[in-house]
């Protein structure tokens, strides 16, 4: 996908060619259109285009003979690439509908994951958008959330793909001239990724910096969509997390006593607010036994509730 500091034709998201590679690594031998496929990959990461699009249309005849559809897919994705980040869109809009035809052919036959298949659709709004087709565009976007809805994609909040899907879907709604709905879904899209960069850090073991993206989704979300918003209390749960492994006790507790309020008014996930009252349970049982264990009363009927 395309971000916003692109201009129309000038650039494709890093994200693509970061999460793709033109082959997987393994301990053989690699295949030709393997070689050719990284060495275009290093020549689109250097910013050499023509040399990029010669070298992914070399790996997209050496895959094509070698009868390999894994190679074409990450071929094709890397020539439209190339030709978006050259300003070619209608090329690039051409490609990726290919691409899409294949990608859409092994999914339906679950041999390819549908993170793949989002990828593309919103590669093809972000094009569609920059070309003015915002009825394509937004057919595009609207996929990606139908994947979800579907379970073919696991659209969670914890990866970058769910807020790259709304803001998508937020600029569909600016270029309609919705100005305030379009600026309601950017925020919370701005909010999403900033808790999704705080999970990463989190599982990648930099808890300073986590901390840091999870008070800012806070804080962002808080001004953005209010204090009582679903997200408002999915962020607190998660700093409160960090909190209590960090041995910050008191923290972790007022982070969660958010997270449950919010979930207690909203109703909006009562599994999601039997996980904090839980957490907090387990926190407070060596200090406040009575009051953990109405806590875990609480999120055992919230369960019962679901089940019944």
């Amino acid at each position: 996908m395309m971000d916003d500091r692109s201009c129309p034709g000038t650039r494709v998201a890093a994200v693509l060619l970061l999460l793709t590679a033109c082959g997987e690594t393994t301990e053989s031998t690699p295949e030709p259109w393997e070689l050719a496929g990284h060495a275009a990959e290093q020549a689109y990461r250097d910013q050499q285009m023509e040399q990029a699009e010669a070298g992914f249309r070399e790996a997209l005849r050496l895959a094509s003979a070698a009868g390999s559809s894994t190679g074409r897919m990450h071929a094709l994705e890397g020539l439209a690439a190339s030709h978006a980040a050259t300003g070619k869109l209608a090329i690039a809009d051409s490609l990726y509908c290919i691409l899409l035809d294949l990608q859409q052919q092994r999914l339906e036959a679950d041999s390819l994951s549908g993170m793949v298949v989002v990828r593309t659709l919103g590669s093809l709004g972000e094009i569609n958008l920059s070309r003015g087709e915002i009825d394509g565009a937004e057919g595009y976007f609207s996929r990606i959330m139908e994947l979800d809805r579907s379970g073919l994609v696991d659209l969670r909040p914890e990866e970058p793909a769910l807020a790259y899907a709304l803001h998508g879907r937020g600029k569909v709604l600016a270029a309609r001239g919705r100005a305030a709905a379009a600026d309601s879904l950017r925020s919370r899209a701005q909010g999403l990724r900033l808790f999704a960069q705080g999970f990463s850090l989190y599982i990648g073991d930099d808890m300073v910096r986590a901390e840091q993206a999870w008070r800012r989704a806070l804080a962002h979300q808080e001004e953005g969509l209010g204090a009582e918003h679903e997200d408002v209390a999915r962020t607190a749960h998660a700093l409160g997390q960090l909190l209590e492994l960090l041995g910050r006790r008191q923290d972790a507790i007022d982070q969660y006593h958010r997270a449950a309020r919010v979930y207690a008014t909203t109703a909006a996930s009562p599994i999601d607010e039997a996980r904090v009252l839980d957490d907090l349970a387990l926190l407070l049982q060596t200090q406040e036994l009575g009051r953990s264990d109405s806590l875990r009363s609480r999120a055992s009927r919230l369960r019962q509730d679901l089940d019944s």
